[in-house]
């Protein structure tokens, strides 16, 4: 069943697939009117995230650290060991963006829940489970990405490690590479980024991905520019400390949750799809609006 489309004003209306910076306010509106909630939420994702992390620290200690002795730089030296361990990390990192996916599609749900006017609470960062899966697929689509586009700076990166000082041309190939890399990732964060706010909300992957590339790509430059903005804003609330994290972290998962309302239509819940307005009945007029008699 197909319900009214969601926009600012709450109001019946096609979704407008056009970048409006005014999100940036609104989110942060939006996290003020349920800031407790929010920062509980990103304290319980961090948390999460720690806890997933220690398994895999622990393992290379023992299976690495402990047999050959070294530690810091040096253990890049101990060739036969870091082999072995490459499959390890590669099940780790399965687990813990796992674990990661989890947590953050119970955030999404909270900013997908909050953006349409129903109740939320911290708790819901737990009840994400039945569109984990979603997200973790979608997250390890992306990955590949970032590993594709990633492979012509990592390729440079090998050629400097060789020693011998890099030639001016080696240096502009380098530059070139990480602007390559970052217009690149800009343009694919920009299309299909919002994906997450529909898998959060229970569409398919690659459908996600396809309604959000269909929208986005109409006004992609002003995606991808508001992308930046927003990971720039991102980064600086990381330098003190992290704290900045608990207010822009939840504003991305409202933005995500807004451009899904805006530009793809989110549907309302079913109770707020019939609750339609009727004006007061007048005095001699029959029948009256439904509902009242």
């Amino acid at each position: 069943m197909q319900y009214p489309y969601i926009t600012s004003h709450f109001a019946p209306q096609e979704p407008n697939p056009q970048v409006d910076f005014s999100w940036l306010s609104e989110s942060f509106d939006l996290f003020k009117q349920q800031g407790i909630v929010w920062v509980l939420g990103v304290l319980i994702l961090f948390a999460g995230t720690i806890i997933a992390s220690i398994p895999g620290t622990l393992a290379i200690q023992f299976l690495l650290v402990i047999p050959t002795g070294m530690s810091g730089p040096s253990i890049t030296q101990a060739l036969p060991y870091s082999e072995r361990l490459e499959p390890f990390n590669f099940l780790n990192w399965l687990f813990y963006t796992f674990v990661a996916s989890y947590l953050y599609s119970g955030l999404l749900r909270i900013a997908i829940r909050q953006v349409r006017g129903e109740h939320v609470e911290a708790g819901d960062i737990f009840r994400g489970w039945p569109n984990t899966l979603r997200v973790f697929g979608l997250t390890f689509l992306f990955s590949c990405l970032y590993f594709i586009i990633w492979l012509p700076i990592k390729f440079l990166q090998i050629q400097f490690a060789s020693g011998t000082t890099p030639s001016a041309r080696e240096v502009y190939l380098m530059i070139g590479a990480c602007l390559f890399f970052l217009v690149v990732l800009g343009n694919a964060g920009g299309l299909f980024l919002p994906a997450y706010a529909l898998v959060a909300d229970g569409e398919k992957v690659f459908r996600a991905m396809s309604r959000s590339f269909a929208a986005a790509r109409q006004d992609w430059l002003r995606a991808s520019l508001f992308l930046i903005l927003y990971a720039i804003i991102l980064m600086l609330s990381c330098i003190p400390c992290l704290i900045g994290c608990i207010v822009t972290v939840p504003m991305g998962a409202l933005i995500l949750a807004l451009i899904y309302r805006d530009t793809m239509g989110m549907p309302a819940p079913p109770v707020m799809a019939y609750q339609i307005p009727y004006a007061e009945p007048e005095e001699g007029v029959w029948p009256p609006p439904p509902g009242q008699n």
